[in-house]
């Protein structure tokens, strides 16, 4: 049976913002962003079903083109088994506090992954504005030579950001994983000025050479793009400290996304003192019996 035909899936709209919003904001991962999944909607072929008015079923293509399936939302043992009674037998994108409601279902034997390569940075904001001397010396001395101005990015100056963008690109092909990456971002102009959706624009002599693309949720900013037109020293610190400081007292934890196993995106966010990595999980179920699945406790 191919469980996808047999469900009720449809394509993810702007008009779900609102729902989606409610199922995910406790959610750190940075895959499980509503603008970004937008953004990312056709390339990925991005669809969902709602199981009730708490929980959904997203399914979507990864970055190497495998078919990935995730509960979002009210997560149970009886959800589980309620989805695997739909046929479905893999779940992607599962946190490390959700592997017990998986493993403890009786009657089950899953296999676990974890792609490095895709596991998110999180950082605690009050240290990530307290960096070390090094750090500071850098700050300062991008500050003391460069004569900047940092912008909120809206929909009137977008179009800046993507120039940034433009010039990354071109010596950047290495890490459009998910192929034309002009294109997605393209697509997140829907949703600048959205609730939570937040960018700054840094500028010096009116040319854009930076900026930064965010979404803030409960307790958490989730960074999803961040973009130097050349690499100087200082001026990612510079952009980012001076807009993350906007979040003091508002969030505990800044999440600035994978590294995608890129080694100088790996160096650079390791430098910065993460204080965890948020792992995400891939679970197969290897045997089971029917039984067990059908009571319910």
């Amino acid at each position: 049976m191919n469980v996808e035909n047999s469900l009720n899936l449809r394509s993810l709209t702007l008009e779900d913002e609102d729902w989606f919003y409610r199922l995910t904001c406790h959610i750190g991962m940075s895959d499980f962003s509503f603008p970004l999944l937008c953004a990312y909607r056709k390339r990925l072929d991005v669809k969902y079903v709602r199981l009730n008015e708490r929980t959904a079923l997203i399914m979507q293509n990864n970055a190497y083109g495998k078919r990935c399936i995730t509960i979002i939302g009210e997560i149970n043992r009886a959800v589980i088994k309620e989805v695997m009674a739909l046929g479905i037998m893999e779940f992607s994108y599962v946190s490390k506090k959700q592997l017990p409601l998986f493993i403890s279902i009786e009657g089950t034997k899953w296999d676990i992954t974890c792609d490095r390569d895709f596991s998110d940075y999180i950082y605690n904001l009050d240290e990530f504005l307290h960096p070390s001397k090094k750090a500071r010396k850098q700050y300062n001395h991008f500050k003391k030579h460069h004569h900047t101005k940092l912008v909120e990015m809206t929909r009137e100056n977008w179009e800046d950001s993507y120039h940034v963008y433009q010039s990354w690109t071109k010596t950047h092909s290495d890490l459009s994983v998910f192929g034309d990456q002009m294109e997605i971002y393209r697509q997140m102009r829907e949703v600048i000025g959205h609730p939570g959706i937040m960018g700054v624009i840094l500028y010096e002599e009116e040319i854009p050479i930076s900026f930064r693309l965010v979404e803030k949720k409960e307790v958490m900013v989730i960074s999803h793009f961040a973009i130097n037109r050349v690499p100087i020293r200082g001026m990612t610190r510079v952009v980012a400290h001076d807009f993350f400081s906007q979040f003091q007292n508002k969030v505990e934890w800044i999440n600035l996304s994978e590294d995608i196993g890129n080694l100088g995106l790996r160096q650079f966010k390791k430098q910065l003192h993460p204080r965890f990595l948020l792992h995400k999980y891939t679970l197969r179920l290897r045997a089971y019996k029917e039984d067990d699945l059908k009571n319910e406790n």
